[in-house]
This record gives structure tokens, C-alpha cells and sequence, in this order.
């Protein structure tokens, strides 16, 4: 038996009293209140006896402040691509493509560094990451694979810096737990 699930999620945060840090003076700073408005369609396939599969996206109308300006360092949209498949009783195979949209730098930004620091935008980037998991029994390992590429990718700092946070390349985690 095979099922298809749709949904689709209109939201609205409100983020208050968020803080902000000048690395220059090691102040910080309260930089009131940012509204996020967006929307999450997602579609899942479920086939009973053999996994499923998902595909979602998000898509921000609004991310600005108190006085209408916008949120910086997030992307307006981002998606992700799934499939699970059991590929046998005791195993689980999870493998994802994820996409982040490019990240603005704030407004001021370009007035606020050095001429020799400033940086661009960042563009988006994609992620493929590969969990398999055990299951149905009383040890439950899992390994992982994140950024099986070794994609090369940035945060932006919300704060007036003249760098980024470089995401981590390949990476492994193996994780065992025991069910009582």
C-alpha cells in the first residue's frame, strides 16, 4: 500500500529583542524586533514495506525589522530532497540534497567594514548528506556521511565582522544507542 501526503504551511515568526555584537568595540546592541512571513508547500510518498521519499521548500515573502528593513544573512528560500529506503529489516538508508538560497549582507554593511574586509553576498549551496540507521533491534547504530561532496559553503555572521563561518567539510558521525 502506497500513500501520498500534501501539505502546505503559511507562516509568521516574530523574533524579539535580538542581539547584535560590534566585534570593533565589543559592544552589543538590541536590535529590536525582525518579522518573518513565508510559505512551506511539501509533498511525501510513503511505500509501506519499502521507505519513502519527500520533497519540501521554503519560500520567506518578508524577513525585515521594526522599521521595514530587510533581515539580513538568511536565505529567502531553501529546499530539500529525500528518500528513506528500508533496504532491509534491519537497515535504514536516508539519503538528502539539501539547497540554501544566497544570504544578503546587511544594508549597512558595506559602510560599516573596511574598505580592504568587504565581502559579497553569499551564493547558495547544495548539501548531500547519507545517514543509514539499524533498526528493530536492541542496539540502534547509526553512521553518517554529512556533506558527502565536500562542499565548500559559508554562514555570514549577523554581526559588523570581516569574515564567515565556514561550514564543516565531509564529516562522520557514528552514533550507538541501546533501547531498554
Amino acid at each position: 500500500l502506497s500513500q501520498l501526503n500534501a501539505g502546505i504551511g503559511i507562516f509568521q515568526n516574530s523574533i524579539k529583542d535580538f542581539i547584535d555584537v560590534d566585534p570593533g568595540i565589543k559592544k552589543y546592541n538590541n536590535l529590536g524586533e525582525f518579522k518573518i512571513q513565508g510559505l512551506e508547500p511539501e509533498l511525501r510518498f510513503d511505500w509501506k514495506d519499502y521507505g519513502s521519499a519527500f520533497i519540501n521548500y521554503t519560500y520567506l515573502f518578508k524577513a525585515e525589522d521594526e522599521n521595514g528593513n530587510d533581515m539580513p544573512d538568511i536565505a529567502e528560500e531553501t529546499a530539500n530532497v529525500g528518500v528513506n529506503v528500508k533496504a532491509w529489516k534491519y537497515l535504514n538508508t536516508n539519503c538528502t540534497l539539501s539547497h540554501i538560497g544566497k544570504r544578503n549582507r546587511p544594508t549597512n554593511y558595506q559602510n560599516d567594514v573596511a574598505d580592504e574586509n568587504k565581502r559579497n553576498n553569499l551564493g547558495s549551496y547544495e548539501r548531500v548528506n547519507l545517514v543509514l540507521t539499524s533498526g528493530n533491534l536492541p542496539v540502534e547504530i547509526s553512521a553518517g556521511i554529512y556533506n558527502l561532496f565536500d562542499v565548500q559553503s559559508f554562514n555570514p555572521i549577523h554581526v559588523r565582522a570581516d569574515y564567515d563561518v565556514e561550514h564543516p567539510g565531509r564529516s562522520f558521525l557514528v552514533k550507538v544507542g541501546y533501547k531498554l
